[in-house]
């Protein structure tokens, strides 16, 4: 089941404490407004928000994929993580109790049939040219390491 982004970010900005994971908080629960799957959109302030379902690192794994100005921005979390200066990219992780190492493979390789501009990974820094070129790297590393 996948959260709506609102839900997520307002709960992760507000109701999480600085230190320590998210999965390590309890929350309050609340009441649900929208349950979102891969190609719903949202509209939020004029812009719109797609889900695009990105299981394997977790099963609830998404990127959120928003086109602003003419470029398209991919909003990754863990999916994928940036090297230094986005000259790499990172899978890391797998000790997860939904991680999936074949699935991940083939979000990956869907992501690489994809168009993006700029990637925001949930760590690490943002990269806001070819980042097309990292998603490639990261199928391309997970090809060769996880075989």
């Amino acid at each position: 089941m996948l959260l709506p982004c609102s839900f997520l970010l307002i709960r992760f900005l507000i109701a999480i404490p600085p230190a320590g994971y998210a999965v390590q908080q309890k929350l309050e629960p609340c009441k649900v407004d929208r349950i979102i799957k891969n190609g719903d959109e949202i509209e939020v302030g004029g812009s719109v928000i797609r889900c695009i379902e990105a299981p394997g690192h977790a099963n609830s794994c998404v990127v959120y994929e928003i086109d602003l100005g003419g470029r398209r921005l991919w909003f990754v979390g863990d999916v994928i993580l940036t090297g230094p200066k986005c000259n790499s990219a990172i899978l890391r992780w797998n000790g997860g109790p939904d991680y999936d190492r074949v699935t991940y493979l083939q979000t990956l390789k869907k992501l690489c049939h994809m168009e993006c501009d700029c990637l925001f990974p949930g760590h690490r820094s943002p990269c806001l040219k070819k980042a097309k070129r990292i998603v490639e790297m990261a199928y391309a590393t997970a090809m060769t390491e996880w075989r």
